[in-house]
């Protein structure tokens, strides 16, 4: 007598044993020696960034503010923008024109970017409650901001001293603003003594050292800091 044969139902129920689920690539938790080891970078990275005793400025979409340039003459150099845990502030000097670059090596990317020293006159809150406001940052101007730079140099005979309410638009504007409107001319000297002098860029913008390369995992100079630098005594709302 021929056997009845199974339905395709009762196969599938039978027969077919469920596979065990991957674990996803990129979850939002770690387990172990990978933890461990991420803690290690994020801390070596802060440490970095605050050894290197700057600030970058940088605008949400949307927002505006007014800042005093320090200097006129920009200093280029290709950048990396990388993240570091949950942060995004860790920014890499690219070393391709010169020498092989680790980073670029990883598959990250690289930006031109020209920078200048200004005062960001915007009052800022602390983790330690305290306010601090016009603080001397890094000004990183990118993209179509850098030719705007140029002519406004030519325009007024330079930048220094002069304060401009800068706006950034949209989310696909550089995170530096792509708008600058002149304000006015601004005595530096009595902004403090600190606020006189732009930063050194050789020493701040530098190539990778061993330690910064293992900071991140794969190598770079970490430059840029959500550390406080002090505020000047002056308020520039007077001055502006």
């Amino acid at each position: 007598m021929a056997t009845k044969k199974s339905s395709k139902k009762e196969l599938s129920k039978k027969d077919v044993t469920p596979s065990k689920k991957a674990e996803p690539k990129g979850s939002w938790f770690k387990k172990g020696d990978e933890g461990f080891n991420s803690k290690r970078s994020q801390d070596t990275a802060a440490k970095l960034r605050k050894e290197k005793g700057i600030t970058r400025f940088f605008l949400k979409e949307g927002e505006s503010a007014k800042v005093v340039f320090v200097d006129e003459t920009p200093f280029f150099c290709n950048v990396h923008q990388l993240k570091v845990g949950d942060s995004w502030r860790n920014f890499v000097t690219c070393t391709r024109d010169f020498a092989p670059c680790p980073v670029c090596n990883d598959g990250h990317k690289a930006t031109y970017v020209a920078h200048l020293t200004c005062i960001d006159t915007r009052e800022f809150d602390l983790k330690d409650g305290k306010k601090v406001k016009n603080r001397k940052v890094l000004y990183p101007a990118k993209g179509s901001t850098i030719l705007k730079l140029e002519d406004l140099k030519k325009k007024y005979g330079g930048l220094k001293g002069l304060a401009f309410n800068i706006k950034r638009y949209t989310k696909d504007d550089p995170n530096c603003g792509s708008d600058l409107e002149k304000l006015g001319k601004v005595d530096l000297s009595k902004l403090g003594k600190d606020a006189t002098v732009p930063y050194d860029y050789m020493k701040v913008l530098a190539p990778p050292t061993e330690e910064e390369l293992a900071a991140v995992g794969i190598g770079s100079v970490i430059a840029g800091s959500t550390e406080d630098l002090g505020s000047t005594d002056a308020d520039l709302n007077e001055l502006l």
